[in-house]
């Protein structure tokens, strides 16, 4: 795939923390990853070298109305980010149409005012 210009992103649900070192040397630039996997370990092994796509946000938090745990997630977030080479921000375990409309124009009004960094 690199030698035809293509990008490598693994995926897996649940936890690989396990391999993912193993993943990266076999040749993945990109890690996608449930909150399951540990955001910070995540970024302390592969942040300077791998693309991540994750946070510390889970949708449960954002079903379940814990908007002071989200916003806490979304700061150390941007906290970690900062020492990643490139990153996207992905809502752990996705985002289902259950969420509360309230909650996920809480979550917008506070997110896209710090990507613009």
């Amino acid at each position: 795939m690199h030698a035809a210009g293509k990008k490598v992103l693994f995926c897996s649900d649940g936890n690989f923390m396990e391999f993912a070192r193993d993943i990266v040397e076999a040749g993945a630039d990109g890690l996608i990853f449930e909150p399951v996997n540990d955001f910070d370990w995540m970024v302390d092994n592969f942040g300077g070298t791998t693309c991540l796509i994750g946070s510390f946000v889970d949708c449960r938090d954002l079903t379940f109305g814990k908007w002071d745990k989200v916003r806490m997630d979304l700061d150390r977030t941007f906290e970690r980010l900062a020492d990643c080479k490139g990153a996207l921000l992905a809502v752990g375990n996705h985002v289902p149409p259950n969420i509360p409309a309230e909650m996920m124009e809480h979550y917008f009004e506070y997110l896209l005012p710090r990507l613009k960094r």
